[in-house]
């Protein structure tokens, strides 16, 4: 029995391995992922944010914040970062200030 065969088949394999794999786009390519993390911020809702609400309609609206620091618990944040692949990133930040448990202002930090 010979082993020609077997060499053959390799080379032949390898091949066609090559050629579907490369049907997905180029083989040499980095694949770069999107990056999204924090809370998706709805303009809708920001814009019904009002001095004067509570804790409870603030978390019903907006959601929990991402950032509740320990030091301010009158200081919630929301933050949206996202990245795409060769695009700029896009960034988005809500400061919501409490006092006595209602909303006392909003800040809408420009990116």
């Amino acid at each position: 029995m010979s082993s020609t065969p077997r060499i053959i088949a390799l080379p032949a394999l390898l091949a066609v391995s090559l050629l579907f794999g490369g049907c997905s786009g180029n083989i040499f390519s980095i694949h770069r992922i999107d990056i999204e993390q924090g809370n998706i911020i709805e303009p809708a809702a920001v814009d019904e944010l009002s001095p004067g609400m509570t804790r409870k309609q603030v978390l019903a609206l907006m959601g929990h914040p991402v950032l509740e620091p320990v030091l301010n618990p009158d200081r919630w944040e929301y933050v949206y970062y996202r990245k795409l692949p060769d695009k700029p990133v896009e960034k988005n930040t809500v400061i919501v200030y409490f006092d006595k448990d209602r909303i006392s202002r909003i800040s809408r930090p420009q990116p």
